[in-house]
């Protein structure tokens, strides 16, 4: 088994220095083509399932186009709108209708569990403003 330098220098596309140093350009490229096609073991390539004798064409990822169709999204419900209800704690703290319900794990706007707790379960009642 042969280091990447050692293999470009022999194959002699690509001049190269040997020793301590960065690869020239290609060279990544050019030490996987010789592993693949011409039976190289150079240290850290392994053969590729790809080489040039292959004539399969790549795989295309099918795209679908956006039609502007908002028939598959659904519509938002709001419960308790943020302009008519507040969230009050149990000393009458005051908390925003923006927080996170951690019982039903969704906004205090459209908090659908009866007991909705937020911040460490801090047990909230839901009123109107």
């Amino acid at each position: 088994m042969m280091t990447p330098k050692e293999a470009l220098a022999k194959d002699g596309t690509i001049e190269v220095k040997l020793g301590r140093g960065r690869m020239p350009a290609g060279g990544h490229d050019r030490c996987q083509w010789l592993v693949d096609n011409e039976g190289y073991s150079i240290k850290g390539y392994v053969k590729s399932g790809n080489t040039s004798s292959s004539t399969a064409e790549p795989v295309k990822p099918k795209r679908i186009p956006a039609n502007g169709n908002l028939e598959n999204y659904a519509d938002v419900v709001y419960t308790y709108p943020e302009t008519s209800h507040k969230a009050v704690g149990p000393e009458g703290e005051v908390y925003g209708m923006r927080e996170c319900c951690n019982t039903c794990r969704v906004s205090l706007v459209q908090c659908h569990c009866g007991h909705p707790t937020i911040l460490g379960n801090i047990p909230i009642t839901i009123a109107l403003k």
